[in-house]
């Protein structure tokens, strides 16, 4: 079945703006996420290497255990959030009952209890599986909830920028407080300071998250979907957008993972000045929110795959510049990834509405409409994503002979370099490309709904 583009006049389909301020309220949500998601990405492999005192191939096996099985259980939640009946709706039930896990799981993920070294890994992978599953409560009804509050194809586009202005408001005050936080909070004492840090972020990321609930409404109601495994193995791999935008957001998140997790490392050890961590993180989170405020405009003009593919070949070439133009100047390494990091927000922006319309695209296809299991699938690929980007730079540590707080060789110096550069730029490279794959326009999207909305 192929997509016959007409003319589509809007009083065929069913506009639905939201107000600003439930814009802003869904926006709440990813800073809520973030608080806990960056504290992740730039800073769990440093705390447990070089605080806790675990081996980075211990790291490298942890983190892609976890991430696989947490990969797992966001297809079980999908389908379950598929399935929910509540005076709350099928998503926002989650934001307010999962949230207490989300706090405490955060906390106890950096705490560091005193245990001997099996002890340590075990606690470890405990506490990282917990926050793995916590987080995926809320977070995968929380992204549900594009799909479900509209279905006009801009105002998703919308909803999804500001939902990424938030998220890189959370990296922005995570990036600029967390080690100022720990220094004081610690009063000597790292492991106490990591620990408050995190019960900081963490009960901010709870009350926001509460906000989230309240001010959000779904307002696409469609019966409860009966659907079986071949129904699901149709709306995921047939469906070509869909598979389009997730290998696009798998690249990028890789590359995302192994360049935060290796920022610590590069100041400290290759630069030598691990006060520049800061300012870096502080920077390229500033530059990160400029990104989506562009995006709308971007997937207006030129439509949402050409708007993707701009921001990602500027941001591949701006890391490739970072690893061919100086070994360690520090100023070049600023500058391009400040770059890198504005233009990359605007696919990851306009992904999530893109992964939206694919819902549409499925129940159109296929005949059924297992938007919690859509977005599970998209989850289960970036945390694919994520495992083997933190499993990757965990395993470079280990396999170049990373020894923590000591001089590292010259083997290691270049693995650290490499992951803060050159591995990065290929992986952007390879998301620019899969999202060249994508296929669904603005007229065929509108198409689409003409036809279902005649279905019903």
């Amino acid at each position: 079945m192929e997509i016959q583009v007409k003319e589509v006049s809007k009083t065929q389909l069913a506009v639905q703006k939201l107000s600003w301020f439930e814009r802003i309220g869904y926006g709440f949500g990813d800073l809520s996420s973030n608080l806990i998601f960056q504290m992740i990405s730039n800073f769990l492999m440093f705390f447990y290497t070089d605080v806790y005192g675990i081996g980075p191939g211990i790291v490298a096996t942890l983190f892609f255990v976890t991430k696989i099985w947490d990969a797992v259980f966001d297809l079980v939640l999908g389908a379950l959030i598929d399935k929910t009946k509540s005076r709350f709706g099928k998503a926002r039930p989650y934001l307010l009952y999962g949230t207490p896990a989300f706090i405490i799981s955060g906390i106890l993920c950096f705490s560091t209890p005193d245990l001997n070294e099996t002890g340590k890994i075990v606690y470890a992978y405990i506490t990282y599986f917990i926050l793995g599953m916590a987080y995926s409560l809320v977070n995968i009804p929380y992204s549900t909830l594009t799909a479900r509050m509209t279905q006009d194809f801009q105002e998703r586009s919308v909803l999804s920028s500001v939902r990424m202005m938030f998220a890189m408001l959370g990296g922005l005050i995570v990036s600029a407080l967390t080690m100022p936080l720990v220094d004081w909070l610690g009063a000597g004492s790292p492991t106490k300071g990591w620990q408050w840090t995190m019960v900081i972020f963490s009960l901010v990321g709870g009350i926001l998250y509460f906000l989230c609930f309240l001010s959000t409404k779904e307002r696409v109601v469609l019966k409860t979907e009966k659907y079986g495994l071949k129904d699901i193995f149709r709306a995921i791999f047939k469906n070509k957008p869909f598979l389009s935008v997730s290998l696009s957001f798998m690249f990028a998140l890789g590359a995302l993972s192994i360049q935060m997790a290796a920022v610590i490392y590069y100041f400290k050890y290759y630069i030598g000045n691990e006060d520049l961590v800061t300012p870096f993180f502080t920077l390229c989170s500033v530059a990160a929110i400029i990104g989506p405020f562009f995006a709308p405009y971007l997937s207006k003009k030129m439509g949402k795959r050409n708007a993707s593919i701009f921001g990602g070949v500027i941001s591949a070439i701006a890391s490739g510049i970072s690893y061919f133009g100086g070994p360690s100047s520090v100023e070049l390494v600023f500058i391009t990834n400040i770059i890198a990091s504005i233009f990359s927000m605007i696919p990851t922006a306009i992904g999530w509405g893109m992964c939206a319309d694919t819902v549409e695209y499925a129940e159109w296809k296929h005949g059924v409409r297992p938007e919690g299991v859509i977005y599970a699938a998209f989850s289960f690929v970036q945390k694919v994503a994520m495992a083997i980007g933190s499993t990757v730079g965990a395993a470079i540590l280990a396999t170049t002979g990373y020894v923590a707080d000591a001089q590292q060789s010259e083997q290691t110096l270049e693995g650290i370099r490499y992951m803060m550069t050159l591995l990065p730029a290929i992986l952007t490279m390879l998301s620019f490309i899969a999202i060249m794959f994508y296929n669904l326009s603005e007229e065929k999207y509108n198409q689409m709904m003409v036809e279902l909305k005649s279905r019903n």
